[in-house]
């Protein structure tokens, strides 16, 4: 898909200008081309390829004081929880149906409660 180049008029010579290579005028009041402006006409420039990002795995977290859930790139002891600011998090396995049966069958209860 072809991109239309924008264009705008220059307020000192009239010329219609791409709007890329105007400036806001001294007075702040319009646009003027560069050369107006007294600036060189600027060059065209390749953009410069930016790094992209390798998105890390999203780990599953939920905070251990407001139960808030989340999921972050970072490791465990790096995540505060969003919702709260706790840093008592717990991962996926910490906070999992099974994991909190298998830490109730490890605790002892007396019969005095």
């Amino acid at each position: 898909m072809e991109q239309e180049e924008i264009t705008g008029k220059c307020i000192r010579c009239y010329k219609l200008v791409p709007i890329l290579e105007m400036v806001v005028d001294a007075s702040g009041k319009g646009m003027t081309c560069r050369p107006c402006a007294g600036l060189s006409p600027e060059e065209k420039k390749e953009p410069v390829p930016t790094k992209k990002k390798e998105p890390g795995k999203q780990l599953r977290y939920t905070c251990g004081d407001c139960k808030f859930a989340f999921s972050s790139v970072r490791q465990a002891n790096d995540v505060t929880c969003g919702y709260c600011g706790s840093r008592n998090i717990l991962t996926e396995r910490e906070s999992s149906a099974q994991a909190m049966l298998d830490d109730v069958a490890k605790r002892r209860f007396s019969d005095d409660e």
